[in-house]
């Protein structure tokens, strides 16, 4: 049976919505930057290579902007733009609507699964 992935996140969580996920990083001070490595460890499961992949595609989109710290070795933190900002807060309502309705979506996977199975 899959998991939730699809809707809400690798594994079945109702922790963030895949792909925004980091934005929920961020938490109620919209204003502060976040370093890579706090971001990771605050997202249980998520490999280097995909966080990486999901906040250059969120800068890419003008969400997150992107700063190389002068450190040796070098460090990167991430801010919310004024973009990600207002994004923000509809991204945690939809994650609190995840965490909410998690079992009916995996049960509603589950009987698609059931009958793909019997239709094969």
């Amino acid at each position: 049976m899959r998991n939730s992935g699809n809707l809400i996140g690798d594994g079945g969580s109702c922790a963030g919505v895949n792909g925004v996920h980091p934005l929920t990083q961020f938490g109620n001070d919209c204003a502060a930057a976040r370093r890579f490595h706090e971001i990771k460890r605050s997202i249980d499961g998520i490999s280097q290579q995909m966080l990486t992949r999901t906040l250059r595609g969120l800068e890419r989109d003008g969400v997150v902007e992107r700063t190389i710290l002068a450190s040796s070795p070098p460090q990167v933190e991430y801010a919310l733009t004024n973009l990600g900002r207002s994004l923000s807060k509809p991204v945690v309502a939809l994650g609190r609507w995840a965490c909410e309705h998690i079992e009916d979506v995996n049960e509603a996977q589950k009987l698609f699964d059931e009958r793909q199975r019997h239709a094969g």
